[in-house]
């Protein structure tokens, strides 16, 4: 059933309401527990509603999950530079997008360097 609703959010954010989403996807969370997945997907509807409080409060969360894959980080990284720089806190958007780059550079780095040990 969770992963049913899953798809259902993951559908509404998409093609219909992100405050749908966002509903949605906090009843998942009250019926089923937090989870890196849930997370993610709600930083991404907080992002597109613009409410940056719920966003940082749930980025904060989640950065707090050692198990964090680097891309991971970066999306949610990439999420807080957008709503920032819609919340015109340029300094803030700035910050998130570097750590964002930072990630993602770090991410390429790795996986060239699977590619350069396999040759």
């Amino acid at each position: 059933m969770r992963e049913w609703l899953l798809m259902q959010a993951h559908l509404q954010q998409d093609y219909v309401d992100s405050h749908n989403a966002e509903h949605l996807l906090e009843i998942i969370e009250a019926a089923y527990g937090e989870s890196v997945t849930t997370g993610l997907m709600l930083c991404k509807a907080f992002c597109e509603t613009g409410e940056l409080p719920k966003l940082e409060a749930k980025a904060s969360s989640l950065l707090a999950y050692s198990t964090l894959s680097c891309e991971q980080r970066a999306s949610i990284y990439f999420f807080l530079s957008q709503a920032r720089w819609r919340a015109e806190d340029r300094i803030g958007a700035r910050r998130a997008y570097e750590l964002y780059l930072s990630l993602i550079n770090e991410e390429e780095a790795v996986a060239y360097e699977a590619l350069t040990t396999q040759s």
